[in-house]
C-alpha cells in the first residue's frame, strides 16, 4: 500500500494572489496564485480554481491526476486540494459574491496545480486552425493516451480549451471536473452507459470533416486500444491512493463512494473492453 498522502492544504499554504485567469473557462474564480506545496520551501506559481463544496467535482480532479500520472500521461508535477476558510477565500477574490456559491459552512474547496509554461490550443490557435491542431494531436501517442483515458472515465468535457499545447507531438490534459458522465457518485453508483466520451465523438467528427483520413482513424483506434491495455494495471497501482484521497475528502461517507468509482472503472478498464468499444480486433 502506498505511503504517499495526497496534499490537502489549508489557508497557510495559499501565500498570495497573482492574477485572474477568467479566459480559461466559465469558472469565474480561476486565477494564478502562489501555493506552498509539501516539501517545498518556496511558493510555486499555480492555477487555482474554487469548486462546488458538494458533489464529485474536487474528487474528479484528484482521481484524474492520480490515474493520468500512473499511466505516464504528462501532468502538472505539483497539485493539491486547498481547503480554505470563507474568510481566506473572500480575501483572495475580494468579492463575497463570487465566494458564496462555493462555500460550505466554514470551508471553501479549491483545486491547485503548478502553472506550466504552456497555453491551451484555443488560446493559441483560432477557428479551423485550432480544430486541425487538435485533430493532429489526437493522432499522436499522447493524444491517443488522453482519448483512452477520456473514454474509460467517460469524460464529457474535452475540448481545445482544456488541452495545453506543447508542440505538434505533445499536449497536456487539464480540467477534469466532468468525469463519469457528470454523475454524482458521492450519492449513488455510476450507471453503466453505452454513450461515448466527448473525445471519441470528436475523433469521429474529425473523420467526417476529413481532418482524419480513414487510415488515420484506424491508426488512432489502434493506439487508443494499445493504451487501454495498460489501464487495468494502472488502476491496480493507484486504487489505494484513490481510496485514500476520497477518504480524506469525504470522511466517513467515503467507503460507498470508493466502491462507486472503482467498480465503474474496473468494468471500463477490463481486458478487451476498449477493443470491443472501438471495434478493434
Amino acid at each position: 500500500m502506498s505511503q504517499w498522502t495526497f496534499p490537502i492544504l489549508g489557508d497557510d499554504s495559499y501565500t498570495g494572489f497573482i492574477a485572474p485567469l477568467s479566459q480559461l473557462g466559465v469558472n469565474p474564480t480561476t486565477h494564478v496564485a502562489e501555493v506552498r506545496y509539501p516539501v517545498q520551501h518556496a511558493p510555486v506559481a499555480s492555477v487555482v480554481k474554487l469548486l462546488p463544496p458538494h458533489g464529485p467535482h474536487i474528487g474528479n480532479e484528484g482521481l484524474a491526476w492520480l490515474f493520468l500520472r500512473g499511466a505516464g500521461v504528462p501532468q502538472p508535477p505539483k497539485v493539491a486540494v486547498l481547503v480554505l476558510s470563507e474568510r481566506k477565500a473572500a480575501e483572495v477574490l475580494s468579492s463575497t459574491k463570487l465566494v458564496k456559491p462555493y462555500a460550505n459552512g466554514k470551508r471553501v474547496l479549491a483545486w491547485a496545480s503548478e502553472r506550466l509554461n504552456h497555453r491551451s490550443i484555443s488560446a493559441i490557435f483560432t477557428g479551423t486552425k485550432g480544430d486541425r491542431k487538435w485533430a493532429r494531436l489526437m493522432s499522436t501517442l499522447e493524444g491517443t493516451a488522453i482519448a483512452a483515458f477520456d473514454e474509460a472515465f467517460y469524460n464529457l468535457d474535452r475540448n481545445n480549451g482544456n488541452v495545453l499545447y506543447v508542440n505538434d507531438e505533445s499536449c497536456i490534459p487539464i480540467d477534469h471536473e466532468m468525469l463519469f458522465g457528470m454523475h454524482d457518485w458521492t450519492a449513488s453508483p455510476i450507471p453503466s452507459t453505452a454513450l461515448e466520451s466527448h473525445t471519441l465523438r470528436e475523433i469521429r467528427a474529425c473523420h467526417k470533416r476529413r481532418h482524419l483520413s480513414t487510415s488515420q482513424l484506424a491508426s488512432v483506434y489502434n493506439h487508443i486500444a494499445h493504451h487501454a491495455e495498460k489501464h487495468s494495471h494502472v488502476l491496480a497501482t493507484v486504487r489505494n491512493d484513490m481510496g485514500q484521497l476520497l477518504s480524506q475528502l469525504y470522511g466517513s461517507r467515503s467507503a460507498s463512494m470508493v466502491e462507486h468509482v472503482l467498480s465503474f472503472l474496473a468494468a471500463r478498464t477490463a481486458q478487451d473492453w476498449m477493443n470491443q468499444r472501438l471495434g478493434v480486433l
